[in-house]
């Protein structure tokens, strides 16, 4: 393992120290062989080329550096090995550098003598100076050697130095390494943390949502099912509506197209009579002029003067009655004509009061009125905060006549119940009474306007023309009494013969009106003018969009759908709460249910319910098919008690 030599020690024998330093000689070369004698019993040659750039072992007993030397009685003698251990080191033979002279070295020269042979000792003592010369030789072998040995141990040190600091480099790098390895292990671990928080984050989230869908979708299924079985049940119902109307058609069709046969028989009778006759009149024509020709022969025959004198009467007698029958038969055609006409214009009537096929169906006018409670609610709740915040100053202040008057005005409307709540209670903080007060005025307005047959008339002219529909709808078919109604309200002159717009502008100035008599009530500090400018300023768009929206409802559940009566649904104030017919708007996805007896503050939303005429059995029996398809919804007196809490 050691890169350094290991070498046997010289020593010099006491019986041959030199007496003088001498000029070391050359070293010789003999050719003599050394006698067997003289070999120690091992050879150890050494290669240098195999000598490898390594530390040396500092473990290694034997180890020397060959930069120490010492001398020996001032000569230059470097011993590579402690005196303790020269004396039991034995002789080595050295290959240095591609030397192959072996060179026997005697470390007891002169005392070992007595350890050879008996024959080679002679030969020793014969031979002093050439033992002399060979010690010599040796020696400057010795020093050649230990020259060129000391100047590769200086070359290994360099290498074994720059060896050492690369190793030191490359374990300052690797440290450096394993702590920048060591970081990014930590950052990417921390981050592996975060994402997985996160992600764990993530999924608990998708989690939560995934059920609140699965309780969506499960909670539109069974909306879908009621739905749908109530729809299959109104479309039955239908159907068998449909089929006893279409027979009853069938029926009124054949009997007219009956009539309408036997009138087209009796006519075609009257023109085959009239050809008759006046095919007879032009033969009486003809045998007229015969009879003028034959009145002429008879001037020239005297003789038979007489006779043709009385035929001539009896042919005048017979040609008066031929006219007279012609000109009866003239007026029985004209008659025969002009009922055939009336018949006809009859039928054409009939045929258009027998018209059950509806312009908008059910389901259009559900979504219409549905769109306007979106629109009401969404614009009382924006009017009522707006309001509020613009003239409610939160101080209790005396009450004035003008409020004195609107209460009055807005109990007829909204009821007792509400307009003592709206000027008992506090309204800055949360002005939700105000827009349900808002809400259940427009019901009423919006509810009248969507039934009115003059929209913005006189009231007793609406109850007179209702008080007439109801005898009409009593005593005739559903077709009848739907065309009815569909052709009064198209025909009934509106309002000063208003256009739409002008209708709608002055109907939204009595609605602002109404509003400015709920404001007042819940206490706003403002004249009504004052709050109906800022109401007219504010939200006229919006109250016109609605208004109409209204009468659009109003056009088509009076003239665009006669195969039924459809009517809009309000629940009057201080009205008990009845769970089949109405619905509690702040009561919806709660278990419990209103008490027994529980009274109905106002109206929020409008309903939907359509009302058709079954069968006719008789002059005073009839059949109604009622179907709510849109309960109102309706906010209880205990809802003020809930926004206390």
């Amino acid at each position: 393992m050691s890169s350094y030599l290991r070498m046997g020690s010289l020593r010099w024998s006491s019986n041959s120290k030199p007496t003088s330093r001498a000029k070391p000689l050359p070293p010789k070369v003999s050719n003599d062989p050394i006698p067997p004698s003289a070999q120690p019993d091992s050879w150890e040659t050494v290669n240098p080329d195999s000598l490898s750039p390594v530390s040396a072992d500092d473990n290694d007993p034997d180890f020397v550096s060959l930069q120490e030397s010492s001398t020996d009685g001032g000569q230059d003698r470097p011993y590579l090995l402690q005196p303790s251990q020269q004396e039991n080191a034995p002789p080595r033979t050295a290959n240095l550098r591609g030397t192959h002279q072996n060179v026997s070295v005697d470390p007891q020269l002169n005392q070992g003598r007595a350890h050879y042979p008996p024959a080679e000792r002679g030969k020793a003592a014969l031979s002093p100076e050439r033992g002399t010369t060979l010690r010599k030789e040796q020696l400057d072998v010795q020093q050649d050697a230990l020259s060129r040995l000391q100047e590769e141990n200086d070359q290994l040190k360099v290498i074994i130095r720059s060896h050492v600091k690369q190793i030191e480099d490359t374990e300052r790098q690797r440290q450096v390494d394993v702590e920048r390895l060591r970081t990014d292990k930590e950052h990417s671990e921390r981050t592996a943390r975060e994402e997985i928080e996160r992600t764990k984050a993530t999924l608990q989230q998708q989690a939560r949502q995934t059920d609140a869908v699965i309780a969506e979708r499960d909670r539109l299924r069974k909306d879908r099912d009621g739905v749908v079985a109530s729809l299959s049940a109104e479309n039955e119902r239908l159907k068998t509506t449909a089929a006893k109307q279409a027979e009853e058609k069938r029926g009124a069709l054949d009997e007219l197209n009956r009539i309408r046969a036997q009138a087209h028989s009796d006519l075609q009778k009257a023109r085959k009579n009239l050809d008759i006759r006046t095919s007879e009149l032009q033969i009486s024509l003809a045998d007229n002029d015969l009879l003028l020709q034959e009145n002429k022969d008879l001037r020239v025959k005297a003789a038979l003067a007489v006779d043709l004198q009385r035929h001539l009467d009896s042919i005048e007698r017979d040609l008066k009655a031929a006219r007279d029958e012609s000109s009866a038969l003239r007026k029985e055609y004209a008659q025969m004509t002009a009922l055939l006409d009336d018949r006809t214009s009859e039928l054409k009537g009939a045929q258009s009061f027998l018209t059950t096929a509806d312009t908008f169906s059910g389901t259009e006018v559900l979504n219409t009125l549905q769109k306007l409670n979106a629109e009401v609610l969404q614009n009382t709740a924006f009017m009522s905060e707006s309001m509020i915040e613009t003239f409610m100053s939160g101080k209790a202040n005396p009450k004035t006549e003008e409020q004195t008057a609107s209460a009055k005005r807005a109990s007829g409307i909204v009821g007792r119940a509400m307009v003592h709540f709206l000027s008992t209670k506090k309204h800055k903080d949360d002005p939700i009474l105000v827009q349900i007060a808002f809400q259940a005025y427009f019901s009423y307005v919006l509810q009248w306007i969507a039934r009115a047959w003059i929209i913005g008339g006189d009231e007793n002219q609406n109850r007179f023309i209702d008080g007439i529909y109801e005898r009409v709808r009593d005593t005739e078919a559903q077709a009848i009494f739907g065309r009815w109604r569909a052709l009064t309200r198209a025909n009934i002159p509106q309002v000063a013969q208003l256009d739409e717009l002008q209708l709608a502008s002055l109907l939204t100035a009595k609605i602002f009106s109404g509003l400015a008599d709920i404001l007042l009530v819940a206490g706003c500090n403002a004249s009504q003018s004052e709050l109906v400018a800022a109401l007219s300023a504010k939200f006229n768009e919006k109250v016109s969009f609605l208004v109409s929206l209204s009468m659009r409802i109003n056009k088509i559940i009076g003239e665009d759908v006669t195969s039924g009566d459809l009517e809009i649904l309000t629940v009057p104030p201080a009205a008990t709460f009845d769970s089949s017919a109405m619905e509690d708007v702040y009561n919806e996805g709660t278990p419990g249910r209103p008490g027994v007896g529980t009274k109905v503050l106002c109206t929020t939303d409008l309903g939907l319910r359509k009302r058709v005429r079954v069968a006719v059995t008789g002059d005073k029996e009839k059949h109604w098919a009622i179907t709510t398809l849109l309960k109102p919804k309706v906010a209880l007196e205990s809802v003020v008690d809930i926004m206390e809490d």
